[in-house]
């Protein structure tokens, strides 16, 4: 049970004197030179990495996939000095979770403080989607890692109170095209994704309509749809240039019509527009 009296903020701060290696039987921190971090943080990542499997029903080292994982890397630093292809200044993939971090201090502000354990705990349940398979959907995705993360450090800091995130939703012409009736198509559809929304809509969108489900259909039932989904085995499914991919892709609709109902997306939008201006924080 995710223990709910652990205050990641308690503890004094140390600054790495050089490259630092923190490592256990679960994963290993790098933290480079220069970069102030908690004292507690291995137990503060040896937290979140099972709170990250015990609610979203999924591991780490799943067995299926035979030991072909290494162990989880953590870096924090500048990621800029990392080869990612998107550019990217924090990501996760199936190695790990990269932060891009000046400092985490005892100066800097008790919101900073927050926004890096959200954005680790994040990160890290992008690397855990991806350990159990791929998923055609960059708005769920981003969705899932985001309602997972708020979820999780809620329990580690009650006094934390999160953005709603309407309040800072798409706004205006970019709002209308989302939330419409092109929605599912957006949702689904990955090769230009981009080009329609930004990095804004996909995270908003798949947030917001995380935040729905939730509320339809049960606390965690992004994890559920996920776990159902993996469970599938379908071909083509950790392998993202697969011939099969545009079946694959299908499928995952399919699979969330069934797990919810025909219409969710249609209801998700008409949902949208009736509440998005009330902005109230049971929606968080």
């Amino acid at each position: 049970m995710i223990n709910t009296s652990f205050d990641v903020r308690r503890g004094s701060f140390v600054k790495a004197a050089g490259e630092t290696i923190i490592e256990n039987d679960l994963f290993y921190i790098e933290i480079s030179d220069g970069v102030t971090y908690n004292r507690n943080i291995e137990n503060i990542v040896t937290a979140f990495f099972e709170s990250i499997e015990e609610t979203t029903g999924l591991r780490f080292y799943p067995e299926y996939h035979g030991g072909e994982y290494d162990k989880i890397r953590i870096f924090l630093g500048d990621t800029s000095i990392l080869s990612h292809p998107a550019g990217y200044s924090s990501y996760g993939n199936s190695e790990g979770a990269f932060i891009n971090l000046a400092a985490i201090s005892k100066n800097e502000t008790l919101a900073s403080q927050d926004y890096f354990y959200r954005e680790l705990l994040h990160e890290m349940v992008h690397c855990l989607q991806l350990r159990n398979g791929y998923i055609p959907s960059r708005m769920f995705a981003e969705g899932h890692a985001e309602l997972t993360a708020r979820h999780i450090y809620r329990n580690y800091n009650p006094r934390y109170a999160p953005i709603c995130f309407f309040s800072y939703s798409v706004k205006g012409e970019l709002e209308k095209k989302i939330f419409s009736a092109k929605f599912e198509k957006y949702f689904s559809e990955m090769g230009y994704i981009y080009d329609v929304m930004g990095g804004s809509g996909i995270h908003s969108g798949g947030d917001i309509f995380g935040v729905y489900i939730s509320k339809e259909f049960g606390v965690n039932y992004y994890s559920h749809l996920l776990r159902g989904f993996y469970e599938l085995n379908l071909p083509g499914q950790s392998d993202v240039d697969s011939d099969e991919f545009g079946l694959y892709q299908a499928e995952f609709i399919r699979h969330i019509k069934h797990e919810t109902s025909e219409n969710v997306f249609a209801d998700f939008v008409s949902w949208y527009w009736e509440y998005a201006a009330q902005c109230e924080c049971d929606f968080c």
